[in-house]
């Protein structure tokens, strides 16, 4: 498939590489302070949902849910990442 417009994104002469551009982000993460308060819910089968509520206000009328993968819990950084930002902007 052709090209049709040319790319603008240039990256810093530091950051040229591809390597250093998927290497560096994962090396000078940020630790994002999201506090949870945990919850887990019983369920008639003997299972279990464990859930962590990252709550911005009292009666906050919007919730957003945010699932992680097979391996992933609610500490991974794209998890707190994405909770610290819709945090910000008044998510629950």
């Amino acid at each position: 498939m052709p090209v049709v417009v040319a790319p603008e994104f240039r990256p810093p002469a530091f950051l040229r590489s591809a390597h250093m551009q998927t290497i560096l982000p994962a090396l000078l993460r940020r630790r994002l302070g999201v506090t949870y308060q945990h919850e887990r819910l019983e369920l008639s089968d003997g299972d279990f949902l464990d859930l962590d509520w990252a709550r911005c206000g009292e009666k906050n009328p919007r919730l957003a849910i945010l699932t992680h993968g097979l391996e992933g819990d609610a500490n991974a950084g794209y998890i707190r990442g994405i909770a610290a930002a819709l945090g910000a902007a008044g998510w629950d």
